[in-house]
């Protein structure tokens, strides 16, 4: 909107004066100080402004005194010359600066404005907010409600209110730790598999710089004692077979090769290798070759190397076999320049990530089986806590590790808090030649999930390599009806599924179940969080101490 139809507005309001030049420039330096004002404020922030003209969908607001903002009205908001309106600041990437109407109508902004009197509270942008956000949200908003709720908004000022409204109608307790992971549940950032992957590649980085400063006794003692603890206890939840394809990543791509195709023969009488290569890519082998040249420069037993060459990565005792070699070599300076060289080849840091991976995932199968999610999570909350315990003895805490343990940590605290409510929990999946995150929520009532009788429904939500985001709603009445509905982004995805729907169906039946599909082109991606706080309630929980995985 340019200054002539700014002039035009205020003309038309104010009985067509004219407005003179000095009155023009200071017009201008009036919309500047507003728009200077708008960006001191930041991102999300709220502003309150007073409409002084409206022209088709341009509106001219004061938002404090010779400040003044020029902005589109969008939607169907009821505005009027000499309204009072909040709005919410969006900054996009662009440069571009927004102003969201915080309320629709007047009525909501009286009912607002009631509440906050009545509870003698000030009626502030940011004050209307937290009140319309908790209405929104169905939460009570008498005097007490409100002025918890305000409590809470001036402990975390940082966090988005409406973040600590909804956490508030969950029930979850308002630590910085749990905002924390309210906020990666709300952002897609929750999964545990990819956890995992972190705390692998962040082990093999935290040990190197431990041998660098405290040189490779120490820093390989504390990888040795980490490793261990996150291998302990589980057997290999994937099978073991001389054909598995692995996965080496270089930085730059991803190198595919069937192991039983990779050999590297390590000679005797001289440094250098025969490489023998049969239809593999041929960076793998070189990667391959470099690794075990390393190993032999380093002065591991040429017994120990040979037992390596079968695979193209090392599984889960030729890592543990390797690190015993490793400590039996002299503390010197030369010593820990040669281990630090061996963390950093790509196929020990492979290795180290599919030994630790490999020990956290379920196949389909292994889910089915009673108790084996449980006893999963169980396993897994007692290595993260005697990891940590370690670590802060040994005064490791700043290290990279640590803080991936103990986000993992922090998370299986927040599931549990959310399943003392709720029945949720992830599912660490590995399919076929990938791994995948499965959030699984069963929606029911707490007395028919006891009674095991009662219509029951879930929704599993799977992120694919290959299809991508997923969500499948299964409802399961007592006559044994299942009525599944898929839900996928993709067109040739869904086509994809209906076209083999029927291997489902026949698994099924056999089973003595009937089975009705929908297929259904998905327009949005809701957070775990959306998910649970959208069922309004009618989701209910049967925690006892432990993940409960029944459904």
């Amino acid at each position: 909107m340019n200054i002539n139809s700014i002039i035009s507005q205020i003309n038309n309001t104010y009985g067509n004066q004219t407005v003179n030049p000095a009155a023009e420039g200071e017009l201008i330096r009036n919309l500047q100080d507003g728009l200077d004002s708008l960006i001191s404020k930041g991102n999300n922030a709220f502003v309150q402004g007073k409409i002084v003209s409206i022209e088709g969908g341009n509106i001219l607001l004061s938002i404090g005194e010779n400040q003044l903002i020029n902005a589109t009205l969008e939607g169907n908001v009821n505005a009027k010359i000499g309204q009072m309106m909040t709005f919410n600041i969006n900054m996009s990437s662009s440069d571009k600066i927004s102003l969201t109407p915080l309320f629709e109508n007047t009525s909501q902004i009286s009912t607002v404005s009631n509440a906050l009197s009545q509870a003698n509270l000030p009626n502030t942008a940011e004050m209307q907010y937290m009140v319309k956000s908790m209405m929104d949200e169905g939460l009570p908003v008498d005097r007490e409600s409100l002025y918890g709720m305000n409590r809470a908004v001036n402990k975390f000022p940082d966090t988005d209110v409406l973040d600590l409204v909804k956490m508030n109608k969950l029930g979850i307790p308002l630590t910085d730790d749990n905002i924390q992971q309210f906020k990666s549940y709300s952002n897609y950032e929750h999964q545990i598999t990819t956890a995992f992957s972190d705390i692998s590649e962040s082990l093999v980085q935290s040990a190197t710089e431990w041998i660098k400063t405290g040189g490779a006794g120490e820093g390989l003692n504390i990888f040795d004692n980490i490793l261990g603890t996150l291998l302990e206890g589980l057997e290999n939840n994937i099978a073991e077979s001389g054909n598995n394809t692995e996965i080496l990543s270089d930085g730059k791509e991803t190198l595919t090769a069937n192991t039983s195709d990779a050999e590297a023969i390590i000679q005797n009488n001289n440094q250098d290798a025969k490489h023998v290569s049969t239809g593999v890519n041929p960076e793998v082998n070189q990667l391959k070759y470099e690794f075990l040249n390393e190993l032999k420069n380093a002065g591991i037993d040429e017994n120990v190397i040979n037992k390596f060459n079968n695979n193209v990565m090392l599984n889960e005792n030729d890592i543990q076999k390797l690190v015993s070699e490793l400590k039996k070599l002299p503390e010197s300076p030369e010593s820990a320049k040669t281990i630090e060289g061996l963390f950093d080849n790509q196929i020990f840091k492979d290795s180290i990530k599919k030994a630790v991976t490999d020990k956290y995932l379920l196949t389909p199968e292994e889910i089915s089986k009673e108790g084996k999610v449980n006893s999963l999570y169980e396993k897994i909350q007692d290595n993260m806590k005697t990891i940590l315990d370690s670590m802060q003895n040994a005064g490791k805490t700043e290290s990279p590790v640590f803080n991936n343990i103990n986000n993992l940590n922090n998370n299986l605290d927040f599931m549990n808090q959310i399943n003392q409510a709720f029945t949720y929990v992830q599912i660490p999946l590995k399919l076929s030649n990938q791994n995948s995150n499965g959030d699984l929520y069963v929606y029911t009532n707490k007395k028919s999930l006891a009674q095991k009788d009662g219509d029951i429904s879930a929704l599993l939500h799977l992120d694919m390599d290959n299809l991508g985001s997923v969500d499948v709603h299964v409802a399961l009445t007592s006559a044994n009806n299942v009525k599944t509905k898929f839900y996928l982004k993709d067109e040739i995805a869904l086509e994809l599924i209906a076209a083999n729907i029927h291997t489902l169906n026949e698994r099924l039946e056999k089973r003595g179940y009937n089975m009705n599909a929908e297929f259904i082109n998905k327009n949005d991606n809701k957070s775990v969080i959306d998910n649970i706080i959208e069922s309004k309630g009618n989701i209910s929980g049967v925690y006892s101490g432990s993940f409960d995985a029944r459904a």
